[in-house]
């Protein structure tokens, strides 16, 4: 696999370990909201940074026994065939794997957690199902999306489901949705809108796309009662 990005150290990418973050290019959304919109496309521009497997393989080895885990984040990683060698490869060298996805590929997501190559898993939950088609300029599959919902609340591995609050994409009646969508599931967080670092014009640094303390905190108590924690992050 070639990556786009890596963040050498992290304390907050996988719940209780030190991690890197690596970045995979191309997404099948374009989300208003994006921080990592430099790993949207599929191509390489001239600043995008390069980085290949030989090289992040060198890496690992040459901090083993300190990180701990390794996000593949993006982008959507999911996208990429060559990920299920890329985790085994990974795995092998002792490392546990959390893997960021938006859901949308879940014959990936299932091949991925019955060979056992995956430990832990973040899904973004954007919006309700009726709201999605305008974040993304592909063809909306809203089974797809309950597919991997539905593998992650029945499945073996650890798990958080995870929303960007910004309006309008997230609202008090659409939070109860998502809690809906998830209904049962062990982990909710809810994150803030970082206005600094975003790619669309109407959302760069447009402090009313967020919702202040009070908001989230309303957001919460609204879907709280669907899933046995929700968290603001």
């Amino acid at each position: 696999m070639i990556f786009g990005a890596i963040r050498k150290f992290s304390t907050i990418d996988y719940p209780g370990k030190l991690a890197c973050v690596l970045g995979t290019k191309g997404c099948n959304m374009h989300c208003h909201w994006c921080h990592n919109y430099d790993l949207v496309s599929f191509e390489f521009s001239p600043e995008c940074q390069i980085i290949t497997e030989p090289e992040v393989m060198d890496f690992l080895t040459d901090r083993a026994g300190f990180i701990e885990g390794v996000v593949i984040s993006g982008g959507e990683p999911t996208l990429h065939k060559d990920l299920p060698d890329f985790c085994g490869t990974v795995k092998s060298l002792g490392f546990a794997v959390k893997l960021d996805t938006n859901g949308t590929n879940p014959a990936m997501l299932e091949a991925l957690v019955q060979e056992q190559l995956i430990d832990y898993v973040a899904m973004d939950i954007k919006t309700d199902f009726q709201s999605y088609p305008a974040i993304t300029k592909n063809e909306f599959h809203p089974e797809k999306i309950k597919q991997s919902i539905d593998l992650l609340l029945n499945g073996p591995l650890p798990y958080e489901f995870r929303t960007t609050c910004v309006k309008p994409f997230v609202d008090k009646t659409r939070i109860e949705k998502i809690g809906q969508l998830i209904q049962g599931a062990d982990h909710l967080f809810l994150q803030k809108f970082d206005h600094t670092h975003v790619s669309n014009q109407d959302y760069a640094g447009n402090r009313d796309a967020g919702f202040d303390e009070a908001e989230m905190a309303d957001l919460r108590l609204r879907v709280q009662p669907y899933v046995v924690e929700c968290r603001i992050r």
